[in-house]
């Protein structure tokens, strides 16, 4: 099921019970706030905040046999994109380590969620909307080959 991003996402997900899945993926692309990270690196993070509320964190209970993906950083849903490199370093200094617009809304409603993110831009990325988006291409077409790696070896695991 596609949902989109941020508030719409939200939204969609008030209506869905998510506890009759065994296993809800969130697979997209995410901004790095973390200058260790690669552009077009395949991330799974540990746990999740609301880049509004650093204080409210989710951890994640990632299944042992996709370890391989998992990194011990936080994942961070903010309501709008994170374009400046000010606010980029902010959020960085608060433990945040890559941004979507999402996954928290999820997290929250259903907390085995397996976020699947690749970094599309980093703190060093223009801050134009122009060039968040630009990478964004290349980051869905690693992302479909990871997340298919990944929901193999769930499979094989179940």
């Amino acid at each position: 099921m596609t949902i989109g991003i941020g508030e719409r996402c939200r939204d969609c997900l008030l209506s869905i019970d998510l506890k009759k899945y065994k296993i809800v993926i969130n697979a997209g692309v995410c901004g790095s706030v973390n200058p260790q990270l690669n552009l077009f690196e395949t991330i799974i993070p540990s746990k999740i905040t609301l880049t509004t509320k650093s204080s409210t964190v989710i951890p994640l209970n990632i299944p042992d046999n996709i370890n391989a993906f998992k990194k011990n950083l936080t994942l961070g849903t903010s309501p709008e994109p994170v374009l400046s490199k000010t606010e980029k370093e902010k959020l960085y200094s608060l433990g945040i380590d890559i941004i979507d617009m999402e996954c928290f809304f999820i997290a929250e409603k259903y907390p085995y969620v397996i976020p699947i993110k690749v970094v599309t831009d980093t703190p060093e990325t223009s801050e134009n909307l122009k060039s968040h988006l630009s990478n964004i291409g290349k980051g869905l077409e690693i992302l479909k080959n990871q997340t298919a790696k990944i929901i193999e070896m769930l499979i094989e695991n179940t």
